[in-house]
């Protein structure tokens, strides 16, 4: 996965752009705050990282 992806797209982007599996989609963190898609356009919070495997 491209680091460079976080931060910039918001859920429904990323998951067409990265196909997770559904253990995955339970890690998403999102940014404290809202912006604009890079893709869509979509102004909402935007995905932050995947949290790693405890």
């Amino acid at each position: 996965m491209n680091e460079t992806d976080y931060g910039i797209y918001c859920k429904k982007c990323f998951l067409k752009k990265h196909k997770l599996s559904k253990k995955n989609l339970d890690r998403i963190v999102y940014t404290p705050y809202v912006e604009e898609c890079a893709n869509c356009g979509k102004k909402e919070k935007l995905v932050d990282y995947i949290e790693e495997d405890d």
